[in-house]
């Protein structure tokens, strides 16, 4: 069968119309121009279906489908993964847990565990190999939060076989070689703020991958293996311990919030009700910065709007370095 218009010419135009002198040279170039209509038409259509996209189409199908991209996967795995948004999971769990985990869990290469847990204590686990299973009843006080507060997830990634600690300062191969180079993001080596982004994305927006109510907290990195253990001083990085200021957390996790409000400080008055200085007396409030400060001379500062804002970023263990 004919595959083409220039093929299909012979057999449309009588034989005197296909000789070159006679206007068949003509003939030929248009069913051409036709023919690369056609064939962008056809290609048009055939990028919306992932076995048949090229590399371009395929992130714009992915963003549509909420799938990002693995970090090192090939065309035809996420291919694959794109067609099976349709079935047998894909978009038929997107909402659960288990769903949320495999995209994770794809998206770094698989191979290695993760679970998610909420403030009930329900951990959800998908394991190396991909098997899954579920518990109820889980230890887990992450802060003083009321137990109505149920709807909360965390999830915790085994990087043992993925990341390593970051170098110390001062270290040559800080960030990958210099401050402002590309590389490493501030508290995992082995991860760029772009990977900790895409999983961001997979908790969030209309469509996002947790079940429906659910808010996503912290994405913890466990670079050791171990399990952590919160101790229900977790919510913030610091707290108090027979009078000196030390880390609450885990120093062999790292951690990445899963959404900005995590990351916002307004002053911690549990901290430091007031702290004196050489400048004066500093408040502290939960809600907002010191409203005023005694400087030197004994004149009162209240700040200024234009320059302090009432609330600071902090960054967490997924940022890119400053």
């Amino acid at each position: 069968m004919a595959r083409s218009i220039r093929q299909l010419a012979r057999f449309m135009l009588p034989y005197w119309a296909r000789d070159d002198e006679a206007g068949g040279a003509l003939h030929y170039a248009l069913a051409l121009l036709i023919d690369a209509d056609l064939w962008r038409l056809r290609r048009g259509v055939e990028q919306r279906f992932p076995s048949r996209a090229g590399t371009s189409a395929l992130a714009l199908i992915g963003r549509d489908r909420l799938i990002p991209r693995g970090r090192d996967e090939t065309d035809a795995h996420y291919a694959a993964r794109l067609r099976a948004w349709r079935y047998p999971r894909g978009h038929r769990v997107r909402g659960s847990v288990f769903a949320l985990l495999e995209q994770i869990a794809e998206y770094f290469g698989g191979g290695f565990r993760l679970y998610g847990i909420d403030r009930s204590g329900n951990r959800r686990e998908r394991a190396a190999d991909g098997s899954e299973s579920y518990a109820r009843g889980v230890a887990w006080t992450w802060d003083t939060g009321a137990a109505s507060r149920w709807a909360r997830q965390w999830i915790v990634l085994d990087g043992s076989t993925l990341f390593d600690e970051q170098p110390d300062l001062g270290d040559p191969e800080l960030w990958g070689g210099a401050f402002g180079a590309p590389g490493h993001c501030v508290g995992v080596r082995g991860a760029s703020a772009e990977d900790w982004a895409a999983v961001r994305a997979l908790c969030r927006g209309p469509h996002r991958w947790l079940p429906a109510g659910t808010q996503g907290e912290w994405l913890i990195v466990s670079l050791d293996g171990a399990e952590p253990e919160p101790d229900a001083t977790w919510a913030k990085w610091g707290k108090l311990d027979g009078g000196a200021y030390v880390p609450a957390r885990s120093s062999s996790c790292r951690y990445v919030a899963l959404r900005p409000a995590l990351r916002e400080y307004a002053g911690d008055a549990d901290v430091a009700a007031s702290v004196t200085s050489d400048l004066g007396t500093f408040t502290g409030d939960d809600s907002q910065f010191p409203l005023t400060i005694t400087l030197p001379d004994g004149r009162e500062y209240a700040g200024d709007p234009t320059v302090f804002s009432g609330t600071i970023t902090l960054p967490d263990d997924g940022s890119l370095p400053a």
